[in-house]
């Protein structure tokens, strides 16, 4: 337990991970170590129909155990029957059906934005985005209320500049759909007392290293990408302008999903259905399997276990199987988690390998950086568009920036890193810590906010 005593928290509420830290009443921040170790916490989401609700790493380890156990719709408590006809709240019962007793919910942040996700339903319960986002608040806020003996109710939670899918004509409704979502969350989760929202390229700030000058800030994470101009004097700094665009690490995973994953299991081919007659998976289902948080809503359709049923494809059915056990066989987060280790390795290497081999699941398919690189190419003009759009409502030349920093695990990208360059020849690069630096800053604006209460 520290000696001095938290103000307030700042928490960076990531697609990927999370993270808290506080401002003290001795004017420091400290980062609290969530996970033992690591700092971080992963953003997922565990659900169970017992009502079981956790977060992190500890949802991980407990859908290990129980990802695989399901109830059948003829044996739920929850379903009543006459005859072959059920009665229920539940949305999913069948005759014949199923359903899994546990869910792992990932990249929760992406659908905040998405005015067509009002709830996901299970077990009779409809669970809103901010349900889902409270569960992870809640865990941050009970590790760092316990390490410090207290019970801090104000906080500064990050947000982007534009949330995924926040574009275009309807960009200001959906960002406001994904803000007032946040900040319920974060009421629910016990911040009664005062919450901020603050984006977080305005909290990647740091002036660690950084002369007088144009200081650009960039956080390149796992849905978005945020940056800001500032001209520094000394101690003090003014942002100029902030912007940002929907691109980021789990868009690449997804990329790397089409064009190497996808072909390597089978999921382009033709099946049989059972009349015989040729046909490929929907585009909905191929679609939505590129990723853990499309993964999620195919597993709120009642009709898709039926679908899959009535396919055939061989004598051995092995992409059917490996897709039902995607669905439903609890491998899926760490299937999606060997597609991104092999994203982060490229950064290091040349090439690596995807390599995931279960039962009814064998993948070892080599891609080569400079393949990687012409996938994400497209979404770095976007990135470099954000860039240069900042600058100029700024009114800064990129020629005048004299320092870079990056946070966030995409901005290790070297592809990135070269753009970087490219757009700001003139400019030293300052690095930061990828996963605490904006947290950091989010607990100072929050010391700045609540410091003199």
């Amino acid at each position: 337990m520290s000696a001095a005593a938290p103000i307030a928290y700042g928490i960076d509420f990531g697609t990927s991970n999370s993270a808290i830290a506080a401002f003290l009443d001795d004017d420091t921040v400290e980062v609290v170590d969530v996970e033992s170790g690591v700092g971080i916490l992963p953003s997922l989401v565990y659900l169970n129909r017992d009502g079981n609700r956790l977060a992190g790493t500890a949802a991980a380890d407990a859908f290990l155990i129980s990802g695989t156990t399901r109830t059948r719709c003829r044996g739920c408590e929850l379903v009543a029957w006459s005859g072959s006809e059920p009665s229920s709240a539940c949305e999913h019962v069948r005759f014949g059906g199923f359903c899994m007793d546990a869910r792992l919910v990932h990249q929760v942040k992406s659908s905040l934005a998405d005015k067509g996700f009002d709830t996901t339903h299970s077990w009779g319960v409809d669970f809103s985005a901010a349900d889902l986002v409270r569960t992870v608040l809640v865990r941050l806020k009970g590790a760092a209320d316990q390490h410090f003996g207290a019970d801090v109710r104000k906080a500064a939670i990050g947000h982007p500049v534009r949330f995924v899918g926040a574009e275009g004509a309807n960009f200001r409704s959906a960002q406001q759909l994904a803000l007032g979502r946040l900040q319920e969350a974060a009421y629910d989760a016990g911040f009664d007392q005062g919450v901020e929202l603050v984006p977080e390229s305005k909290a990647a700030i740091t002036l660690d290293g950084v002369g007088d000058g144009f200081l650009v800030c960039t956080d390149f994470g796992g849905g978005t990408f945020d940056c800001s101009v500032v001209d520094v004097d000394g101690e003090q700094s003014d942002v100029l302008a902030l912007d940002g665009a929907s691109v980021g690490g789990e868009e690449y995973d997804g990329l790397l999903f089409d064009e190497f994953v996808s072909p390597a299991i089978g999921l382009n081919d033709f099946f049989l259905t059972a009349d015989g007659q040729p046909m490929q998976l929907p585009a909905r289902l191929r679609r939505r399997l590129r990723s853990l948080s499309g993964l999620r809503s195919l597993l709120t359709d009642p009709s898709l276990a039926a679908m899959l049923s009535g396919l055939r494809d061989g004598a051995d059915q092995q992409t059917l199987r490996t897709v039902q056990e995607l669905l439903y066989g609890g491998q899926a987060v760490a299937f999606y988690r060997a597609i991104e280790r092999a994203k982060i390795e490229l950064s290091d290497q040349s090439s690596a390998v995807i390599d995931f081999r279960r039962p009814w699941i064998n993948l070892q398919q080599r891609v080569a950086r400079s393949d990687f690189e012409d996938l994400i190419r497209p979404s770095l003009v976007r990135v470099k568009e954000c860039l240069l759009n900042a600058c100029q409502a700024a009114g800064v030349d990129p020629t005048q920036v004299g320092f870079l920093t990056r946070t966030g695990g995409s901005s290790r990208i070297p592809a990135f890193e070269a753009l970087l360059h490219d757009v700001f020849p003139d400019a030293q690069l300052i690095d930061c810590d990828p996963f605490t630096a904006v947290v950091h800053g989010l607990a100072e604006y929050a010391g700045g906010e609540w410091a003199d209460d």
